[in-house]
């Protein structure tokens, strides 16, 4: 790949060669089938946020935004931050050239040992976005909007997905190594494991990820216009596999 990226780019020749690993084995349809349980949770979200709503205007919104935000930590704490991680499984499987089937992607579900070892790993993105707050607010405004739609609520609402997607973009450069060092390493890695070994492959792992997601920014847009159908078809696979390739360090030379 070092020849390739010297013609083209490093990230453009990650992409290509993501490309060429997803044309392989039904990896594609596989990783869109992944992606699809992934946006059928965010469905689930969206439709117990809108019942929430429906219901403020019966009962006191306080209590129903404590309710929503506690779901949604909990459930983001224990069942889909260890099947996102099943993800970066099925990408680093697939750029290893295993066969890979949509199982996969609960594979940290499977024993006691890899779901405790998937919520050690995915602790520090969990906590930090701070789940709790952020559901708590979104929704907190987004009763007050359905209740009292002023464009003061509005605005608090757009305010806070835009505080929620910044924190999010600096979260995942600031462990930008870490899901794919852990899913290609045993079990029994510790966190100080991970920033170890994230530190002897990467000098700059920020930087990096930002360089990273740069790359995809084009894209990433792009998807906006096709409603996000580009973004499961084709972005969001080559981002998982791309990623994984350039977390592999036999990929880095």
């Amino acid at each position: 790949m070092a020849k390739a990226s010297k013609k083209i780019g490093r990230y453009a020749a990650l992409r290509v060669r993501a490309g060429e690993v997803l044309s392989r084995d039904g990896n594609r349809l596989t990783m869109i089938g992944a992606l699809a349980v992934c946006f059928l949770f965010v469905a689930l979200y969206a439709t117990l946020g809108y019942c929430m709503a429906a219901l403020s205007l019966l009962l006191n919104p306080v209590i129903l935004t404590v309710i929503f935000a506690a779901s949604v930590y909990f459930s983001v704490r224990l069942l889909v931050a260890p099947t996102v991680l099943g993800l970066f499984y099925m990408a680093m499987q697939m750029t290893r050239g295993e066969e890979t089937v949509l199982a996969d992607f609960f594979h940290f579900l499977g024993t006691r040992k890899l779901y405790r070892f998937a919520l050690r790993v995915t602790r520090p993105i969990v906590y930090l976005l701070a789940d709790v707050a952020i559901a708590a607010v979104l929704t907190y405004a987004a009763f007050a909007s359905f209740t009292q739609p002023t464009l003061g609520n509005f605005a608090l609402c757009a305010l806070t997905v835009a505080a929620e997607i910044v924190a999010g973009v600096l979260l995942l450069c600031r462990h930008y190594a870490r899901f794919a060092i852990a899913v290609r390493c045993d079990e029994s890695l510790t966190r100080a494991d991970l920033g170890t070994e994230t530190r002897r492959l990467f000098r700059a792992p920020t930087w990096r990820g930002f360089r990273f997601l740069g790359s995809f920014l084009g894209w990433l847009l792009l998807g906006l216009l096709t409603v996000g159908l580009l973004w499961v078809a084709d972005t969001l696979p080559r981002m998982l596999v791309a990623y994984c390739l350039d977390c592999t360090p036999d990929q880095q030379q």
